[in-house]
């Protein structure tokens, strides 16, 4: 827990490297990303390339407002980076637990469609979650900027 208040971005940078090794992995694959009646069809490297990118520059801003010793507010630091980071992997571990059924019957059918759908709405719940928690980010750089250096 003092790693994650001392060092959060370190859980950051391992995020990226992480997410753009996974898209050059498979980078023919896509994404699809259900919310109600959207659906959003993105290749896995464009996926991981942006993610990187987000991640990555959270990373850098935690390493530039620590070296230059601002005053972070810890709890909000320690909640932002366990609910991106957690949030974020939860997201794309539900992804990978949707169901590809092939129609056998059809009460079967109606149980994968009823079971993909709670996996849709957990992963919507999510990803507003991990969402607004970016604000937390937010409010502590700026609570921070406006506090001064220590």
């Amino acid at each position: 827990m003092n790693f994650i208040k001392r060092k959060p971005y370190f859980a950051f940078l391992v995020v990226a490297i992480i997410l753009l090794i996974a898209g050059f992995l498979n980078p023919q694959k896509s994404i699809n990303i259900n919310i109600k009646d959207t659906y959003l069809i993105v290749s896995r490297i464009d996926f991981c390339l942006i993610f990187s990118f987000i991640f990555g520059l959270f990373a850098l801003l935690y390493l530039v407002l620590i070296k230059l010793r601002f005053n972070l507010i810890s709890w909000m630091t320690f909640l932002h980076v366990i609910s991106s980071v957690l949030g974020f992997a939860l997201i794309v571990l539900f992804h990978y637990l949707i169901k590809d059924y092939s129609p056998k019957d059809f009460l079967e059918v109606l149980d994968g469609i009823d079971y993909n759908n709670n996996i849709y709405l957990a992963i919507t719940i999510l990803f507003f979650l991990v969402g607004f928690t970016q604000l937390l980010f937010f409010v502590n750089v700026f609570s921070a900027l406006i506090r001064g250096r220590n």
